[in-house]
């Protein structure tokens, strides 16, 4: 029937959204890590985990949350 169909087309969309966001959210976290353990000197490691502590609460501020849990790890 024409229903099912539109529910399968939907459930489609909805499974190709969950994977989009799914390949961001481990490209976000893997950027998180590379850009901090790609420094040698422990200093610059330091500074980029503030930065990035600070970027994540920024995003707690603005209640995006999924971006927030991906930096945090």
């Amino acid at each position: 029937s024409s229903s099912s169909v539109a529910a399968d087309v939907h459930d489609q969309k909805s499974t190709i959204c969950l994977d989009e966001y799914i390949h961001w959210f481990n490209r976000l976290t893997s950027f998180v890590a590379t850009e901090t353990l790609k420094h040698t000197q422990r200093r610059l490691r330091v500074r980029m985990l503030n930065y990035f502590i600070e970027t994540a609460e920024h995003c707690r501020q603005l209640n995006n949350f999924n971006s927030m849990s991906a930096i945090i790890g």
